[in-house]
């Protein structure tokens, strides 16, 4: 879903709609590894604040 909406906003942002040849998006890759990665940087974080708040459950260590 978060890939289709970098393509949407490609399209968008770089004129696509009103030309007949369509161009190509140099960021879109780059974006979409960022959306493949977010929800795991996401965990990881919760798992840390989980460990930093109750230093004795190390299991968020290696949860995270």
């Amino acid at each position: 879903m978060l890939e289709d909406f970098t393509a949407m906003l490609c399209f968008y942002v770089s004129g696509d709609f009103e030309m007949t040849e369509p161009k190509t998006c140099t960021w879109q890759p780059k974006l979409n590894y960022f959306w493949g990665i977010l929800p795991y940087w996401v965990r990881m974080m919760q798992c840390l604040r989980r460990y930093y708040e109750n230093k004795k459950n190390t299991y968020q260590l290696f949860n995270a």
